[in-house]
């Protein structure tokens, strides 16, 4: 926890946003799940991004959230929405390697190409 005081000391005299990538957070052996959003004057500046699938054993989901102060979730929806929204470039590249015809009706190349378009958000 030391650490992550001497962060926030830094992040609050330069007037620095702090990114926590925290998907491993439940992954600890002594049951502690430090954040640095929870120290004084650090929620206002922390986006924390997390997931389910390491702490649920979910492996291949992607299943991710983001918690942040409100002032960012319009910026941050748009950011989500224009890196996830579309098909993987590889799932372009396999269809133009096969038959159109019959890739276009595997339910299995529409299931892959989809895994990672996976986007929520309450605003």
């Amino acid at each position: 926890m030391r650490d992550l005081a001497v962060l926030a000391d830094l992040a609050q005299r330069h007037d620095l946003w702090v990114i926590s990538d925290e998907v491993y957070g439940q992954i600890r052996y002594d049951g502690r799940r430090d954040s640095i959003a929870a120290l004084p004057g650090m929620a206002d500046r922390t986006v924390i991004v997390d997931g389910f699938s390491k702490g649920y054993s979910m492996t291949g989901w992607r299943l991710g959230y983001g918690v942040m102060p409100t002032s960012l979730t319009d910026a941050m929806t748009t950011l989500v929405i224009n890196n996830v929204s579309a098909l993987r470039p590889s799932c372009s590249m396999r269809e133009s390697r096969h038959s159109r015809g019959r890739r276009m009706r595997s339910l299995a190349w529409w299931r892959d190409c989809a895994r990672n378009v996976i986007c929520w958000s309450a605003a």
